[in-house]
């Protein structure tokens, strides 16, 4: 699906560590093939939220190339049935903490 990026909402963008170097390589990967990979967002109870749990760094470098919309996958459930699929070792991988701060938010 492609959502406008008015449409999501960015809970836990703040807990995204800064990487320059990944995100200038994402940047130009954008730039020559365009998004390959959706993100992944969880949707409230009825008009709720759409919320971002994955691909917080597309979301900011489709922005900066001056992009409407981003592709996107949304998992059934809302946010807690949704962080059952989303991998425990990710934010390990990354450096960051959102799925802890997903489960306790």
């Amino acid at each position: 699906m492609e959502l406008e990026f008015h449409q999501l909402e960015l809970r836990y963008e703040r807990l995204k560590v800064i990487r320059p170097e990944p995100e200038r390589r994402l940047l130009a990967s954008l730039v020559e093939v365009g998004q390959q990979v959706p993100i992944v967002v969880v949707k409230g109870v009825g008009e709720g939220p759409i919320v971002v749990i994955d691909g917080y760094k597309r979301v900011g470098a489709l922005r900066r190339l001056g992009r409407d919309t981003v592709g996107a996958s949304c998992w059934p459930g809302g946010r807690s049935r949704g962080l059952d699929r989303y991998p425990a070792d990710v934010d390990r991988r990354a450096g960051d903490s959102t799925r802890t701060e997903l489960v306790a938010g």
